[in-house]
């Protein structure tokens, strides 16, 4: 990191220039990039640990390339470029913000160094520049990574003025995605405080996520194939959409249409980063001093169980200590900040896509739909797997000790309250708002279906939790989680094998019924058998 630190010196006087202690800055992140070599990202691969010692965070770019791989056709296309810039960079966004989401909030939103610094004059517009520089380190490298191979694709095709134009517009790019995340952070911690901002935190999280997604089908659906060519009418609400200010030069640079809407376009893309930026240099004192709020509690009254909630506990927990451990993991998920930055997000994906598979879906098979459009809700169970890694991790780890001291009778107890808390507390609440909206789309005809999926899901839980499973749920350090690599995508591809089977027995009358039946069979044998784990595993 200290070619990093070299590169950064070069802009010395620029954060001079914006009232920042540059020596103090330099010398805190060069801690921070000290501690990184030690920090696992959310997309690192390896299950365990290497021997050989590095900055994990360079071993995991290589999955940052892969995409970028996938996304170079559209930079490698004809000269359409408002279509096929338009796309790539709706990936780029998408790939920024999921990283700056899953990863990079939670170090805007540390508070933890605040112990330490904030007992020593240093100005508080200087920590947050060190927390924004360190963060945009970070994604530059990652933009870097995705965006390598289509901007020399791009270049040997289109010439150096498309090389001239992409690499302008990611330096943007970066500026709009953290400076955006900060100024919508900077205003939740200005109207809220204690838990309801922690929550509205996450509450954010999603909306983001979803916004990204709806966001990325809006503009793929912007354009209309007319005789095999591609056509965009720009309307007013183009001008919303970022992917189509980053587009717009290419147009009137490469192509020479600068008309009116290509104009004012790449003015904004042009525009509103350096705005952000000028903004966000204005309110970093802002910024640090609204973090203190995340110390605090807000003031809360510990709340009983009502009899009725508690009736459900027992009809869900058959023993005591399986319900001892179910609200005690309820409270780590709703209770653990770090916990619900990491997983929160995959929360709002699994509400959209559902919705986006099932217009696509719709749109391929002229108005159809595979199996009549309620197998799409098969999309909500893509989170499972990795939110059942998460369980592995907490930010409050040191205290996994209880569960050894705990005077048990049957370890596995431990686990059977703990998936059963996620499947109460996070996946049933999003599957039974997702069911009650297919239900009104396509009757009640598919009700014992969903019942279906919903067993399905409870089998899905368990072979994630078998795949993925380390030991005691909240016991590892947070700074450690990672997406277990080619296991995850594995899981994720099975889910295709019960989408398939599920599609073919509802050909048959009594079909899913009696599918039905046999998931539900499957489901009490696996419990069964995986949760039946050995105690040396355990400890």
């Amino acid at each position: 990191m200290n070619a990093i630190l070299k590169v950064i010196d070069r802009f010395r006087w620029l954060f001079e220039k914006a009232g920042i202690e540059y020596e103090i800055m330099r010398k805190i992140l060069e801690v921070k990039f000290k501690i990184d070599s030690r920090r696992v990202p959310t997309l690192y691969q390896f299950a365990k640990k290497p021997k050989k010692e590095g900055n994990y965070f360079f071993k995991s770019l290589w999955l940052y390339i892969l995409f970028g791989l996938i996304a170079t056709p559209f930079a490698a296309m004809g000269g359409n470029y408002i279509y096929q810039m338009t796309i790539l960079f709706s990936f780029i966004f998408f790939i920024l913000f999921t990283a700056m989401l899953a990863d990079y909030s939670s170090v805007l939103l540390d508070i933890r160094d605040r112990v330490i610094l904030h007992t020593k004059p240093i100005k508080e517009k200087t920590i947050s520049a060190a927390k924004t520089v360190h963060v945009s380190v970070y994604m530059f490298f990652i933009t870097i990574a995705f965006a390598a191979i289509p901007l020399i694709v791009g270049t040997l095709v289109h010439g150096p003025g498309f090389a001239v134009i992409f690499v302008i517009e990611l330096i943007l790019v970066n500026f709009l995605t953290v400076f955006i995340t900060a100024l919508i952070y900077l205003a939740v911690l200005r109207f809220f405080d204690g838990e309801k901002l922690k929550d509205f935190i996450n509450y954010v999280q999603i909306a983001v996520t979803i916004g990204m997604t709806v966001g990325y089908q809006i503009v793929v659906r912007s354009f209309e194939i007319v005789n095999f060519h591609v056509a965009l009418t720009v309307k007013w609400w183009h001008y919303l959409l970022p992917p189509f200010w980053y587009a717009a030069p290419y147009e009137w640079f490469l192509n020479g249409r600068g008309n009116r809407d290509y104009v004012i376009l790449t003015i904004l893309g042009l525009v509103v980063p350096l705005v952000a930026l000028f903004l966000y240099t204005k309110s970093m004192r802002l910024f640090e001093r609204s973090l203190q709020k995340l110390a605090f509690e807000g003031g809360k009254s510990r709340k009983t169980i009502r009899p009725g909630l508690k009736n459900a506990y027992n009809l869900i927990c058959f023993t005591k200590e399986e319900r001892m451990f179910f609200r005690f993991a309820g409270r780590m998920m709703k209770k653990e900040r770090n916990f619900k930055l990491r997983v929160y997000p995959a929360l709002g994906f699994s509400l959209i896509f559902p919705f986006v598979f099932l217009f696509n879906d719709i749109r391929v098979t002229d108005g159809k739909g595979l199996g009549g459009g309620w197998l799409t809700i098969y999309a909500c169970l893509l989170m499972i797997p990795s939110v059942v890694l998460m369980l592995n991790f907490s930010g409050k780890y040191k205290g996994a000790w209880v569960f050894k001291t705990a005077p048990l009778n049957d370890f596995s107890s431990i686990f059977k309250g703990t998936l059963k808390a996620f499947l109460v507390k996070l996946f049933l609440p999003i599957y039974l708002l997702l069911s009650l909206i297919y239900l009104w789309l396509f009757g009640m005809s598919v009700f014992l279906n969903l019942v279906a999926i919903f067993i399905t899901a409870v089998i899905y839980t368990l072979i994630s939790f078998k795949v993925t499973n380390e030991g005691l749920p909240f016991s590892k350090p947070m700074e450690e989680a990672k997406e277990g690599g080619i296991k995850l995508f594995l899981l994720i591809l099975g889910i295709g094998i019960f989408v398939a089977a599920h599609y073919k027995v509802s050909q048959f009358s009594y079909g899913t019924a009696v599918y039905t039946l046999l998931l539900a069979i499957l489901a009490v044998w696996l419990w069964r058998k995986f949760m039946n784990v050995p105690r040396e595993k355990i400890f």
